[in-house]
């Protein structure tokens, strides 16, 4: 199927109509008609063979119209794609370093990471670091750090930075679980597209209500689980021995169904040297 393209020469060329886009306009009428709006371009249609893109400097807080009309990415995945583009053009461009999005680099990075790809694929390969083939649990940290950021349902953690940590774990681990099924740590592309991922991160984007989206992100479900947690960690050292779990339920659980949970529950962040005493 046609798509939309980037030129050369920082424009944004069109063979088709973009299925991804959120309006019947082709990406270069889109983007123009944003930083016209937004006074980056003066108003006019000649106004991108006129100029030259590489002095269109773009800024971050006018990049998430980008980031959310354009690419159809989660608002807060603004700050970690804005700086994607300026990472993937300094490593292309070591002789032409940017520590701003220009608009030579969003057209450099549409025709390299977007054009060719449907948006699973397009996720995933911005979640994960650009010479790795999977996703891993630090690749989801920018995010949901912006998420934490950026969300009214958050907002209450801005001053507890421990709770920000232990939600963002909880997150990510929740993630792992439920689409990584194999438990291996590494999720893949195929695990992506098969997962609803996408659904979610675009969910809790426009829900105000945090607890409203019960995949991974809820906040009441974080907190249940970090109550439970600390009810069974005695020591407080973030850490579930055999002990600790002996004593859950008024020492309900008997000593070998607590063996078969420690042998058995699977620990994806461990690659090496697991350590089957404890859970965390």
């Amino acid at each position: 199927a046609a798509e939309n393209s980037l030129t050369a020469d920082g424009t944004l060329g069109m063979d088709g109509d973009d299925p991804t886009a959120n309006t019947s306009l082709c990406v270069r009428d889109q983007v123009t008609k944003l930083l016209q709006e937004v006074q980056i371009l003066p108003p006019g249609d000649r106004t991108m063979s006129q100029l030259n893109p590489s002095n269109v400097a773009i800024p971050l807080e006018v990049f998430v119209r980008i980031t959310k009309e354009i690419c159809n990415f989660p608002s807060f995945f603004n700050g970690p794609l804005y700086q994607r583009v300026v990472d993937l053009w300094n490593m292309e461009h070591p002789q032409n370093n940017l520590s701003v999005v220009t608009l030579s680099a969003l057209a450099w990075y549409w025709k390299k990471e977007m054009e060719p790809f449907d948006p699973p694929e397009r996720f995933f390969r911005l979640v994960k670091q650009p010479h790795q083939d999977c996703i891993i649990r630090d690749d989801f940290l920018p995010y949901i750090k912006a998420l934490l950021n950026d969300h009214p349902g958050l907002e209450f953690l801005s001053n507890h930075a421990e709770f920000q940590e232990k939600y963002a774990v909880t997150v990510i681990t929740r993630i792992f679980y439920c689409v990584n099924k194999c438990h291996s740590g590494r999720i893949t592309s195929r695990q992506v597209r098969r997962s609803d991922l996408l659904e979610a991160f675009s969910l809790v984007d426009e829900e105000e209500d945090i607890n409203k989206v019960t995949r991974y992100f809820s906040y009441e479900h974080f907190y249940v689980l970090y109550c439970r947690f600390w009810e069974l960690d005695h020591d407080r050292d973030y850490r579930i021995t055999r002990e600790d779990l002996l004593k859950y339920g008024d020492h309900s659980l008997s000593h070998m169904i607590v063996d078969r949970i420690f042998d058995s529950a699977p620990r994806p962040f461990e690659q090496e040297n697991v350590d089957r005493e404890f859970l965390s």
